[in-house]
């Protein structure tokens, strides 16, 4: 908070921190107290993409700005204000208050970031998604990889290896 004066008892009025009383009655002056704005900003983190910062006030609930960046290959599992962090303090989205009582400050978020796992892919928009029969994938992979012609593999396989050739009567083109 930052101090903006004085109000004085029967009056609305804001006076300066530096003012003169010409009276002699007795007076209550009270002290009045504004409420510190910062901003958070946000930092993709190895994605790309943008994310607004949003503006805060102390002492106030404020949704934080959801989530614009993306990562191929990886899940966005939230914010944390240290950048090697290996899991969120905050979802998407979440409701914060207080971050800093720095009046002016700027708080930087980070998108934390899980590499998608073997066997599933991770096409950038923040999901994660089992390869179906017939292809396979690495760990961190944007897409699934097909078997070759005449060869399949089970589902969520993790390699061109899991590939096998096709049982007698079907087909893989």
């Amino acid at each position: 908070y930052t101090f903006a004066g004085w109000t004085v008892s029967g009056t609305s009025d804001v006076k300066s921190s530096a003012f003169t009383w010409k009276y002699t009655e007795n007076k209550t002056f009270t002290a009045k107290w504004t409420a510190c704005s910062y901003t958070v900003a946000y930092d993709a983190n190895g994605g790309t993409g943008t994310t607004t910062s949003s503006s805060h006030t102390y002492d106030v609930s404020k949704a934080l700005t959801s989530n614009g960046f993306t990562r191929s290959g990886y899940v966005f599992l939230g914010w944390s204000t240290d950048k090697s962090a290996t899991s969120a303090s905050y979802t998407n989205g979440a409701s914060v208050k207080n971050l800093t009582s720095t009046c002016g400050g700027t708080v930087t978020l980070y998108a934390i970031w899980k590499q998608c796992k073997a066997g599933y892919y991770c096409p950038g928009d923040n999901t994660e998604v089992k390869c179906i029969a017939g292809s396979y994938s690495a760990a961190g992979a944007s897409s699934c990889t097909a078997c070759s012609a005449g060869k399949t593999s089970a589902e969520g396989s993790t390699s061109s290896s899991a590939c096998q050739t096709c049982p007698k009567g079907t087909f893989n083109p």
